[in-house]
């Protein structure tokens, strides 16, 4: 009875199943379609996007290796470390970013040589050990010559998710030149940065800068040469009636930070204490009447050239380190704020012996740091602080171990 249904079956089903070789079957040679080869494509490096990109330029700084580097050509590292054979001088500003997708860090800064009449913006393209590079200027679509990079803001202006740069800078090896020069390179859909230059007519000093999103449109915005300016998202910037020289006179450098967490960014300003102090600028929407913090005044150490974010006591709260140039610019030495429920207190237990310059360390150690920064240098997950320029003797920075701040040398 079962192998009865079974043939019962079987038959039933039989055109069922042969149906797809009676179709194959009646098809001609020319009816079949044959695999197609693929078409080879040439290879195309792009600029890769970042895994976190901010509009704040401070966020974005961290790369996790650092130069020290000189206008003095006979004691200048960056110069052996770039690989270039020529005199000359590099931006006192430098940024750090993976141009070719290469999984390194590539280093974007200026370079200047009077012997050849040249100066301009340059890529140096890491070798794969982080330590020597070369220079390259096929990455940049446009003429960058006299451009200088006293100060390099990493963020992403057209909000791609690839890094752009804001490129500020002024010659200041010319006496008496204040026409400074404010650049853009913007990323593209290749491997090339358009080269963009925002009008000066008015010959603002670009000295120094941040960027941030200071109006709430979701664009970059720059704050540079004692203004605020507003960004439209495509790489063009204007300028503000927002002066900052209202609050505080002689700034010598800015950052853009929500340093209140109320979600909008605000300013902090820093520079010639004999004319102004330290001041942060609460962002009440418009910057008109807006809230401040006014740091106490230095009497010896007059200049604030730096400073940086960093939670020194390990609150959940972010402190404020400054380094400070004495009267002369020779010695530098840096100074830490506490929060300290709503404004910041000075605490000299922190960095009480980090002054630098004047031969403290030596015949080489003419002058102190110009610019640091807070990164895991070392890859021990653990934030550190080093000196990035001018800084031309040991040790270059400050190391937390066993939950003190200690002089460090980082090679």
């Amino acid at each position: 009875m079962k192998n009865n249904l079974k043939k019962k079956n079987l038959k039933h089903y039989l055109p069922i199943l042969l149906l797809p070789l009676l179709l194959l079957a009646s098809c001609s040679k020319e009816d079949i379609p044959l695999p197609q080869p693929k078409p080879i494509e040439p290879p195309v490096v792009v600029i890769k996007k970042s895994d976190t990109l901010y509009s704040q330029s401070y966020l974005n700084q961290k790369s996790g290796i650092f130069f020290i580097w000189h206008y003095n050509i006979q004691l200048t590292s960056a110069r052996k470390i770039l690989n270039n054979d020529e005199k000359g001088d590099y931006g006192a500003g430098q940024s750090y970013s993976d141009v070719n997708g290469d999984g390194f860090v590539d280093i974007l800064t200026s370079y200047s040589n009077d012997a050849i009449g040249y100066k301009g913006i340059r890529w140096y393209i890491n070798k794969g050990d982080n330590k020597n590079f070369y220079s390259d200027t096929t990455y940049i679509n446009g003429n960058t010559f006299g451009s200088t990079a006293h100060k390099v803001l990493k963020t992403d202006i057209n909000k791609d998710g690839k890094a752009d740069f804001v490129i500020l800078g002024v010659d200041e090896r010319v006496v008496g030149n204040y026409n400074g020069n404010f650049n853009v390179l913007l990323s593209t859909t290749t491997n090339k940065f358009q080269y963009i230059t925002i009008p000066n007519p008015n010959k603002y000093w670009f000295h120094n800068g941040a960027t941030g999103d200071l109006n709430g449109d979701g664009n970059v915005d720059v704050v540079a040469g004692t203004f605020v300016w507003y960004g439209d998202g495509s790489g063009n910037f204007t300028k503000s009636n927002i002066e900052l020289n209202k609050y505080t006179s002689a700034i010598l450098v800015y950052e853009i930070l929500d340093i209140d967490k109320d979600g909008k960014d605000d300013i902090i300003i820093g520079g010639n204490d004999v004319y102004g102090n330290t001041t942060i600028i609460f962002n009440n929407g418009t910057f008109i009447n807006s809230k401040t913090i006014q740091f106490k005044k230095q009497t010896e150490f007059l200049f604030c050239i730096d400073f940086e974010f960093i939670d020194l006591d390990s609150d959940g709260d972010l402190d404020i380190v400054e380094l400070r140039a004495d009267k002369d610019q020779i010695q530098t030495k840096l100074f830490a704020y506490i929060k300290t429920g709503d404004g910041y207190s000075l605490d000299p237990a922190y960095f009480n012996d980090s002054l630098d310059g004047g031969s403290v360390y030596g015949q080489y150690d003419k002058y102190g740091w110009s610019t640091f920064k807070v990164d895991d240098v070392d890859g021990d997950k653990i934030l550190d602080i080093v000196a990035e320029n001018f800084h031309d003797s040991q040790p270059n920075g400050y190391k937390k171990v066993g939950g003190n701040w200690v002089k460090f040398s980082f090679n």
